[in-house]
């Protein structure tokens, strides 16, 4: 890096942080509720060009106020395009591993190029070197790596856990724990210490010791909060996904199970055989979750949140690029770059041993977003939107639910067509209910790609309010309510998603909030809304 660009680079970064504090001050001091949209949007846009130039992340409370005011995060909406490769297409074509492959890739010959790394069921693992290029892979089977004893249903893993710059092996197995095999050799030839004759001693290493989901493990590590290091996402086989983080370091990890609502996948459960993995498969910059189960499809949880405070979302139908594909049963999907692309493919294991490969590529969706509200007009809803350019769209679904959850369509309005100018949009909800009305927008272009906006909400309430609470701003993770009448009140994020429940009986009542990111939710019961600052 020349000086000159360091420089420009040092100037960035302070205008970047200045931004943010200005915005961040606004956000904590209420002032920026009084500000204009077109004033909110004009700073954060600002925000997100420094944020891209500089590699860095938003702070998270700044991305909450901005979906609760309506700012889409990007600009530029973009489509997965995933096809099937088979036969000759197939780089692994042909080759099968007895049964219940999990395929794992990392360079493991450091030579620029991903090597995989599959369990099976019953005993060993395979792996096949990759002897072509990072355009063109050719992956031979060169050898088998034992575990020492007979491992059952292996999942491999790959993290660098004693941070030393090589790729450590660890193995979920049909017991529900896992075995860590540290690389005594180096990156480019790995030499994983087995543990022959001392089962089951393996699962005693630390930093595994203490971990048990039961059974069929499957492990995966990924940075989900954005502190640079790995944490430990581990499925099993009665379809649950259990979190792990590291409270440590990378040099030092520890491995902390999460609970409760600190989980992102509390009370997912996809059945059997969950096999999580995850890319950032929209392109905005943090990591979503391609889900594996028994019955050989794919779910896809979208992280409607950041890369530092995750919010997996179930994205199904035309919601999810891998509707439709099932490869027989048990689908356990991974993700590598085999193409030398700008985007991630993906290779699913399969229970007859096989591989499938399935390339992903992006195209630019025909909208570019602008804005979106939803505000009360007398006993009416209306809803504006605004684009900033569009190719091809078709129209605008206008979509409501009671829940966030469930939706129906309640109206469509015709689009631009071709247009490089602003363009703006209304429709009028006439008949809200009484409490929560959510809103969102599904653009369709002529081609059938589409595109889905923020979430807005609004509130009606008829009914005498049945709580107030004593701090709208907080500090401590406590909130102070008081009940007239029973009652089940319920936290949601600035975006609409679902955090807490409480059920109240008559009187005072202090609840736990807990620890989230600082910036805009709300909590509703018996029709009203209330607005609270996390701070």
């Amino acid at each position: 890096m020349t000086k000159g660009n360091h420089l420009l680079l040092v100037q960035l970064r302070e205008q970047f942080l200045k931004t943010q504090a200005r915005l961040q001050k606004a956000i904590d001091t209420g002032r920026f509720d009084k500000w204009s949209l077109q004033k909110k949007q004009a700073l954060y846009q600002r925000i997100l060009r420094y944020a891209h130039r500089l590699k860095a992340v938003v702070k998270p409370g700044i991305v909450t106020a901005m979906l609760a005011a309506g700012i889409v995060i990007s600009n530029t909406a973009q489509a997965q395009i995933v096809t099937a490769r088979t036969g000759a297409a197939n780089p692994l074509n042909g080759y099968s591993i007895g049964s219940a492959s999990k395929p794992a890739f990392a360079d493991l010959n450091n030579d620029g190029d991903a090597d995989l790394i599959a369990g099976e069921s019953y005993y060993n693992s395979s792996t096949f070197f990759n002897s072509g290029t990072p355009t063109t892979p050719t992956f031979a089977s060169s050898s088998q790596f034992s575990t020492g004893y007979a491992m059952f249903y292996g999942a491999p893993a790959f993290i660098d856990i004693d941070n030393d710059g090589d790729l450590d092996l660890v193995f979920g197995e049909e017991s529900g724990r896992l075995a860590l095999f540290t690389n005594t050799g180096t990156a480019s030839a790995q030499v994983y210490a087995a543990y022959p004759n001392n089962y089951p001693s393996e699962f005693s290493i630390a930093p595994f010791s203490g971990i048990d989901v039961g059974s069929r493990a499957t492990p995966v590590f990924v940075d989900i909060d954005n502190d640079g290091d790995k944490d430990l996402f581990i499925g099993n086989s009665s379809g649950n996904i259990l979190l792990y983080k590291n409270t440590g370091t990378s040099a030092a990890p520890v491995f902390t199970a999460q609970t409760g609502v600190n989980n992102p996948f509390n009370g997912v459960d996809v059945g059997n055989e969950s096999a999580p993995s995850f890319s950032d498969l929209d392109n905005d910059g943090d990591q979503d979750a391609i889900i594996g189960e028994s019955g050989g499809t794919l779910l896809y949880y979208k992280n409607t949140g950041t890369a530092s405070a995750a919010v997996f979302t179930q994205q199904t139908g035309s919601g999810n690029p891998f509707n439709g594909i099932d490869v027989g049963s048990w689908s356990a999907p991974a993700f590598t770059n085999l193409d030398n692309d700008s985007d991630k493919d993906m290779i699913v294991g399969r229970f007859d041993g096989g591989f499938s490969y399935y390339e992903i590529s992006f195209s630019t969706l025909p909208v570019q977003w602008q804005s979106f509200t939803a505000k009360k007009q007398m006993n009416d809803v209306l809803l504006n939107w605004q684009t900033a350019a569009e190719q091809n769209t078709q129209d605008f679904v206008i979509q409501h639910s009671s829940d966030g959850q469930h939706w129906q369509q309640i109206g469509i309005v015709a689009a631009a067509g071709n247009s490089n100018a602003v363009n703006n949009y209304q429709f009028v909800h006439s008949k809200p209910l009484t409490g929560n009305n959510y809103y969102r927008l599904l653009q369709r272009d002529k081609n059938g790609n589409t595109a889905y906006s923020t979430i807005e909400t609004v509130q009606f309430t008829t009914a005498a309010a049945a709580f107030t609470i004593a701090n709208n701003t907080i500090t401590n993770g406590l909130l102070r309510v008081a009940v007239t009448t029973p009652i089940t009140l319920r936290l949601f994020t600035g975006n609409g998603q679902l955090l807490q429940q409480f059920k109240l009986t008559q009187g005072n009542h202090t609840l736990v909030i807990g620890t989230y990111a600082k910036g805009i939710y709300f909590i509703n019961g018996n029709g009203k809304t209330e607005r609270l600052m996390i701070q």
